[in-house]
């Protein structure tokens, strides 16, 4: 009696543990149905196993009682799993004798053979859900994550961008930012511009006359403001702060690129910030623009 108390309580428990840790387990990016079902069948594979130790225990217990007895008391269960005493070892001996060493007649555990059966549902399951069905293998979720990381960088980046301004910003030389730049240029700038930055409607940004400063942050604010009655509009609601930081690196870039037909020289000549001077330089990165936001 005491033996079936202990065991009840300690399939309780093992039921309640895993059925809670599979409701509030954090699946992540994991495939949530396979995962919860893998649980209930690991929960039900762990109740088997404790029945059948209490079986087990169960028939070791009639081990010194009469034959007699034992069969009286054999369950359906013990029936099924052909569990059987020692008293019937003789029964179970097989034909084959070898120096007098015979072998008993002993199926594989019935455990083993649920389990072993178990492995192979689960494997037809995860085939036809994963390679067959709507679930996603792990390049599929790579990619996914992938494309969620560039989605909440965006975001990011257009959250903290417009902590830079035309008191702290510097010159960007990285490659992918300058094209970053590049294209806001193209799109933005080319058609007063030209795509060459020779001018048409707007001045020459190739030459080292400049109409409002040529110091970066005479070109951010100019970026930013635009200019009253020139037909140069105000990007600031446009264009976040990096935006406008890449927009003039890559203005810069366009220094004494000798374009076909430029337009006369306008305003006053002056001296360029050069990308390649180093002190002026920003590194920018989503680390630095979270400290520039602070």
């Amino acid at each position: 009696m005491k033996i079936k108390i202990f065991l009840a309580s300690f399939i309780l428990l093992l039921s309640n543990r895993s059925m809670a840790a599979a409701a509030t387990f954090n699946y992540g990016d994991f495939d949530t149905l396979y995962i919860k079902v893998m649980s209930v069948i690991i929960s039900i594979l762990i109740l088997i196993v404790v029945g059948l130790l209490y079986l087990t225990l169960v028939a070791m217990k009639k081990i010194n009682k009469p034959e007699s007895v034992q069969e009286e008391e054999r369950t359906t269960v013990e029936k099924l799993f052909s569990l059987h005493s020692l008293k019937h070892e003789k029964e179970l001996m097989l034909d084959e004798n070898f120096d007098g060493i015979v072998e008993l007649d002993n199926p594989t555990p019935p455990w083993f053979n649920f389990m072993f059966y178990t492995t192979i549902v689960v494997a037809i399951i995860y085939g036809l859900w994963y390679h067959a069905g709507s679930g996603k293998l792990q390049t599929a979720e790579y990619e996914d994550q992938l494309t969620e990381a560039e989605v909440a960088k965006t975001a990011y980046l257009k959250k903290v961008g417009n902590a830079i301004d035309e008191s702290n910003v510097k010159i960007i030389a990285d490659a992918k930012q300058l094209t970053e730049g590049k294209t806001l240029y193209t799109a933005k700038c080319a058609v007063c511009h030209r795509e060459d930055a020779g001018g048409n409607v707007g001045p020459n940004l190739t030459d080292e006359f400049w109409l409002h400063g040529g110091q970066v942050s005479d070109i951010f604010k100019t970026i930013k403001y635009g200019v009253t009655g020139k037909g140069m509009i105000a990007w600031e609601k446009s264009l976040n702060g990096l935006q406008m930081a890449e927009l003039t690196s890559y203005i810069l870039t366009l220094q004494s690129t000798n374009p076909v037909a430029p337009k006369a020289p306008q305003g006053t000549k002056m001296e360029s910030i050069a990308v390649t001077d180093s002190s002026k330089i920003a590194n920018v990165t989503t680390d630095s623009l979270a400290t520039a936001s602070n």
